[in-house]
């Protein structure tokens, strides 16, 4: 394999992992990439699924942040709400609600809305059967008020 300028030792793992993304953004093949850092192939690959994996991470850390930053300004504003609605504030205890439900909403505690279609007698209606299985149960519904 023919060794490139960029395949210098002095590119460090992070600059290497970076290099191989880049060359991947501009559609390279993880072959082509190899031979473009003087690696092979399968290394190639692993540098840029590090890459992303990494960024990844990142992502994930700077969302926690945010997340935790959105949190404490809840807390902040439903300090002052919650000591407003405590007088009977009818406006506040609106505002308490509003920031309850969006904190609830932030952190993910409330159950996921599950919906299903069933026929007026409450029956499951798709049977997992596709398009086909719809038609079927559209026709028996069809039938049903015919009646």
């Amino acid at each position: 394999m023919a060794r490139c300028k960029t395949s210098s030792p002095k590119l460090t793992t992070a600059e290497r992992r970076l290099k191989a993304f880049e060359l991947r953004k501009l559609a390279y093949t993880y072959e082509q990439i190899g031979t473009a850092l003087g690696i092979s192939k399968q290394s190639a690959h692993s540098l840029v699924v590090d890459y992303l994996k990494n960024v990844e991470a990142k992502t994930e850390e700077a969302a926690s942040e945010v997340k935790q930053l959105e949190l404490l300004r809840l807390d902040g504003m439903l300090q002052k709400a919650l000591t407003m609605a405590n007088n009977g504030d009818l406006k506040a205890m609106d505002r308490v609600l509003r920031i309850m439900i969006r904190r609830s909403e932030l952190l993910g505690l409330d159950a996921p809305k599950k919906i299903a279609p069933t026929d007026p007698e409450g029956n499951a209606l798709g049977g997992g059967g596709g398009l086909a299985s719809l038609l079927r149960d559209a026709e028996k519904l069809k039938s049903q008020n015919d009646e």
